[in-house]
């Protein structure tokens, strides 16, 4: 396998730790083809001194195109666009992958929903540009691994980290990245080992957007933590502690699973839960979160884990194709809050086949339309400590 990104990067909102909530957007950069464009579509240079039958020149033009994907498209089924890297994302019974559609309403759901902005209006964190999006790095298991310090060494899992080549390791935020800006940076070791990697705030950072190297070789983040694909593990709860370990989230989960990612939308399906993230949060967390990042302890604010759901009346029909696919993911898995940042922006990764314009209608859906689903119905889901399996004896209808 050979290193390759799934998008290319970067969230318009402003992540923190440590109770920090400060919104901020991105800016955008647009992508050029290496193709040669003439009045056929895209083709390859030809020297000028080469004379080629129209026939033999229209039979190039349209092999070219199909290569581009311009006439055709890889067709994925759901399942398949489901994986990355060859690998499962979380077992079938992992509470990322489990339907909540089934379960009630928490009671308490229209004074959440009221009392963070009822007004809010869903936001697509992704698009086409490298900078609108958390990209997806793929890499083999012989990929260049890198000594790696971090910030916080108490809740980060050691290194060396799998970083492959520096020019192939896209970080959010895109060419020309931001000082201040979130720089998370997810990298999948693809089949057969399936591990997932995932760094916050990496440095240093090219002008391209990916990982550079310190002056001695390495790299150094904020916060850094692994898990494995196949399995079901958590972050660890310690005893007696008011939280479990941190990682690349404020919410001590991994994000690469419940990004939005182009695949699964034109498959027509997605099947988990989406990420999404508020300005305002509580100093607590629900299973499956294992952490939080705020100081406010104000019962009317949700906490990390929470999860919500678009209301079962919600009318779809208006919505394109892609829209709905999005849309039905959040009636049938909803969205899990695992970030302070801009509120009700759904994360995602950048990919250049997504149509800004379209996306952009989400926006007509608001927090009105969606509900909150009980908080407490959610942790009867729990099995295991220190797992995110759901309960094989658990009612979800």
């Amino acid at each position: 396998m050979t290193q390759q990104q799934i998008g290319m990067t970067k969230a318009s909102s402003k992540s923190t730790f440590g109770g920090l909530e400060n919104p901020q957007t991105r800016a955008h950069h647009g992508l050029l083809s290496s193709c040669i464009p003439n009045q056929f579509g895209f083709l390859p240079a030809v020297p000028f001194s080469q004379v080629i039958p129209l026939k033999q020149l229209l039979a190039l033009a349209l092999a070219s195109l199909a290569t581009a994907g311009v006439l055709q498209a890889q067709t994925l089924t759901p399942a398949q666009a489901r994986m990355v890297g060859g690998c499962t994302i979380y077992p079938s019974d992992n509470i990322w992958n489990t339907p909540i559609n089934g379960l009630p309403a928490d009671p308490d759901s229209a004074v959440y929903i009221n009392t963070i902005g009822k007004s809010y209006a869903l936001h697509p964190d992704f698009g086409r540009d490298a900078s609108n999006g958390i990209p997806i790095n793929v890499v083999d298991s012989t990929a260049t691994k890198v000594t790696t310090t971090f910030e916080d060494k108490d809740d980060s899992d050691k290194g060396p980290y799998p970083v492959g080549t520096s020019a192939n390791a896209l970080v959010e935020g895109g060419p020309h990245p931001k000082s201040g800006d979130d720089h998370h940076f997810l990298t999948v070791v693809g089949a057969p080992k399936c591990a997932l990697y995932e760094m916050y705030n990496v440095t240093p950072i090219t002008s391209a957007g990916t990982v550079g190297r310190k002056a001695n070789g390495t790299i150094h983040a904020y916060e850094g933590n692994y898990v494995d694909l196949t399995s079901n593990q958590l972050r660890p709860l310690p005893a007696n502690s008011p939280m479990g370990l941190n990682s690349a989230d404020a919410a001590g989960l991994e994000i690469m699973p419940a990004l939005v990612r182009y695949d699964e939308v034109a498959s027509g399906q997605i099947n988990h839960a989406l990420r999404f993230t508020l300005p305002m949060t509580r100093a607590a967390f629900v299973w499956p979160a294992r952490h939080y990042a705020s100081s406010n302890t104000s019962t009317t604010l949700l906490p990390m884990g929470a999860r919500i759901r678009l209301k079962s009346s919600f009318n779809t029909a208006g919505f394109s194709a892609k829209n709905q696919a999005i849309l039905n993911a959040l009636k049938t898995y909803g969205a899990i809050l695992a970030d302070n940042g801009s509120p009700l922006y759904l994360s995602g990764t950048p990919d250049v086949r997504w149509d800004d314009d379209d996306l952009h209608n989400l926006g007509k859906i608001t927090f009105n339309d969606f509900e909150v689903v009980s908080l407490s119905a959610i942790a009867d889901l729990e099995y295991l400590p220190n797992s995110g399996k759901v309960d094989p004896e658990a009612k979800l209808k």
